[in-house]
Formats: C-alpha cells, sequence, structure tokens
C-alpha cells in the first residue's frame, strides 16, 4: 500500500502492456538487435510508439535505432 500511495503521489502513470504493445515489440527485434536492446527496452520503445508519444531516456544508443519514434535524452 505505501507503494502504491507514493506512486499515485509521484504522479507517475503505470500502463498496462496490451497485447498491441507485444506485437510491435515483436516486431522491432530486427533493428535493435544489434544495439543490444532487452526485451524492456524494446518494450518502453514499443509502448512510445503505441501512444504515438516521445521517450525520455538516458540510453543514448536508443538515438541509433532508426524507428518512427521521438527521443528525448534526459543527460
Amino acid at each position: 500500500d505505501d507503494c502504491r500511495n507514493l506512486i499515485k503521489l509521484s504522479g507517475i502513470k503505470i500502463i498496462d502492456f496490451c497485447e498491441g504493445q507485444a506485437l510491435i515489440t515483436a516486431k522491432i527485434i530486427k533493428q535493435t538487435k544489434q544495439y543490444g536492446l532487452s526485451l524492456g527496452d524494446r518494450g518502453c520503445i514499443a509502448l512510445a510508439m503505441f501512444k504515438n508519444c516521445p521517450i525520455l531516456t538516458c540510453d543514448k544508443i536508443w538515438q541509433k535505432v532508426a524507428l518512427n519514434v521521438e527521443y528525448i535524452m534526459a543527460r
């Protein structure tokens, strides 16, 4: 309960991983494999593609992946 309350207070939105995101995650394996992106990395990118929104990341390698998504570097 404490963890849920903390997340709620922080304004962080938790989004369920759906079938559409899973399909995108699978489809981008070829484009991301050479950069060593993990399943979690691909899932984050898939969410941005699915929601048509930019990605905030500290992983500079993501910018090298040629996908239809906007990367915003946090540092």
